[in-house]
């Protein structure tokens, strides 16, 4: 997706250093959510909370390849996009690379619900998958210097 949300990403108070913004349900890229499981029981849950006390905490993206990138919040936004009138949510920026999103997402969830087994062996999993990618990519690029040296 085309950074088009480029100007949703102004800060919603004065202040220039506030990390917060609101933006629109529909600029989100969702390809971290698949390192969460879906509960439909908590789900149902958050719905019912945002529909009565509205958004408390806001979601966290990232930005990557041009991309909002969501990192923490898929049940807050999945629950607003079944709520009539909630058109966008106040969201926290983090900047990180997909590896420190992923690390994000684990750590974001250690307190309030630590992810279970499977989310964190996804997690740990994919972690691990792209550290041995980067090391192999860093190992190549050496062994290219060292030659034309």
């Amino acid at each position: 997706m085309p950074l088009s949300h480029e100007l949703s990403l102004l800060p919603m108070q004065s202040s220039q250093s506030d990390p917060v913004r609101s933006l629109d349900l529909t600029a989100f890229d969702l390809r971290l959510d698949r390192f969460r499981l879906v509960q439909p029981k908590a789900e149902q849950l958050m719905r019912r909370s945002l529909a009565k006390y509205g958004q408390l905490a806001p979601v966290v993206f990232c930005q990557l390849e041009g991309s909002l990138v969501l990192v923490d919040g898929f049940k807050r936004l999945r629950a607003a996009r079944t709520l009539r009138g909630m058109n966008s949510l106040r969201a926290h920026f983090i900047e990180v690379d997909e590896q420190g999103a992923k690390a994000a997402i684990f750590n974001l969830n250690r307190i309030p619900s630590k992810p279970n087994e499977l989310e964190e062996s996804w997690l740990i999993y994919a972690l691990d998958r792209q550290t041995l990618a980067r090391n192999e990519y860093e190992r190549a690029n050496h062994v290219r210097s060292y030659q034309t040296s």
